[in-house]
């Protein structure tokens, strides 16, 4: 869209364009370019607010579940000292859960804005206490 924007934009017909034949064409067709230029801010800023706040939602995402990932593959590899007992390796996996999920389910907030977003994290308590339950039901005698 940005692109055909550009195209829009009027073009010299000459083929050596110097900086004279510039301040020409601005003249003649300032008002285009100063309308153009705002529209395309006005798009990138609101691209740009939603973009970044689902990027940081999927970033978030990402990095929780590599993070939840690398304890899975060192349990499972034995990287994790004897000192750690299974019901504190269960809390760790009990303690980094709610980050990723949460993150996965606050991506489509993003569309509303940052305040809504931001409003939407207060999930990671529910999302937590769920998390709980299912831990409890899984290890009853804990």
């Amino acid at each position: 869209m940005i692109f055909q924007v550009f195209l829009a934009m009027p073009r010299p017909d000459v083929d050596h364009f110097t900086a004279n034949e510039l301040v020409a064409v601005l003249k003649a067709s300032y008002m285009n370019y100063l309308v153009m230029t705002v529209g395309m801010i006005l798009i990138l800023l609101y691209w740009g607010q939603t973009l970044v706040l689902r990027l940081e939602s999927i970033s978030l995402a990402i990095a929780g579940g590599i993070g939840v990932w690398a304890l899975h593959y060192a349990n499972r590899q034995d990287l994790i000292t004897e000192a750690v007992t299974g019901l504190e390796k269960d809390k760790t996996y009990l303690k980094l859960m709610p980050g990723p999920i949460t993150s996965v389910l606050t991506f489509p907030f993003a569309v509303f804005g940052p305040n809504i977003r931001t409003i939407s994290w207060l999930l990671m308590v529910p999302v937590s206490f769920i998390l709980k339950r299912i831990f409890k039901r899984m290890n009853p005698k804990d």
